[in-house]
């Protein structure tokens, strides 16, 4: 990624005016998703880890797995309530969807400095 970047910046490097303008604009935005696509799969991972823990302390609390209820259906359940009422786990599930939030915008962004790109260098002023 790092040597497309300095491929694109040499690029920019060489446009002029509105061209120069349009790659900026598609790159940093492109910059901006990847690195929060990075982000948001290092949130989900430790929201995975945050709900392997609740789920083991729930297990612990209850005296054994059999305790939280006596079908597979009862004991999901369980650590359904077990994960709404852990702290650990909703600050790890808030990150990941704030960090999901980010990535959608700036997917939004992207599309955003994409249409902007095309109007600009449709517009054949190269100033």
């Amino acid at each position: 990624m790092d040597e497309l970047y300095e491929r694109l910046t040499a690029v920019l490097a060489t446009a002029e005016g509105r061209t120069a303008e349009a790659i900026r604009l598609v790159l940093d935005a492109r910059l901006q998703l990847a690195r929060l696509t990075v982000q948001e799969a290092a949130a989900k991972r430790s929201l995975d880890l945050a709900r392997a823990r609740a789920e083991v302390r729930a297990i612990e609390k209850a005296g054994g797995e059999k305790a939280l209820g006596p079908n597979q259906a009862a004991r999901d359940r369980a650590f359904v309530l077990a994960l709404a009422e852990d702290e650990e786990y909703r600050g790890f599930l808030d990150a990941y969807i704030q960090a999901q939030l980010a990535r959608h915008a700036a997917e939004a962004q992207l599309e955003a400095a994409r249409l902007y790109a095309r109007a600009l260098i449709g517009q054949g002023d190269n100033r």
